[in-house]
């Protein structure tokens, strides 16, 4: 198929804090194609986590788009309840990669990890 099974494009989340912006994800994008798995590497403190929160339907993002089979999911419950009915418990979020600098991520598909 020529649709990615998962699609994030330009992720955005905007912590506030204090009378201050926390900008913890600034236009993400990836994509999941059938029978692929993504592995998500970064430095502490560089998203990953707020990533991973984010498709979990943990915290809403504050931009961007998430889309399922090319049907878009709003709201993170709805996106919470997609992504377990189709990838269970098989997304994991990796701590470090100290070779990157901070506030980079590495988007590496599992099977080159």
């Amino acid at each position: 198929s020529g649709t990615p099974l998962l699609q994030v494009s330009d992720l955005t989340k905007v912590f506030r804090q204090h009378g201050h912006e926390i900008h913890a994800l600034t236009r993400v994008s990836a994509a999941i194609w059938s029978g692929e798995t993504l592995g998500l590497v970064g430095e502490s403190g560089s998203g990953k986590t707020t990533f991973a929160r984010a498709l979990l339907g943990l915290v809403a993002p504050s931009d961007g788009a998430v889309e399922l089979d090319g049907r878009r999911v709003q709201g993170s419950r709805e996106i919470a309840r997609e992504l377990a009915r189709r990838f269970g418990d098989h997304m994991v979020v990796g701590r470090r990669a100290p070779a990157l600098e901070r506030g980079k991520v590495l988007l590496v598909p599992a099977d080159l990890a």
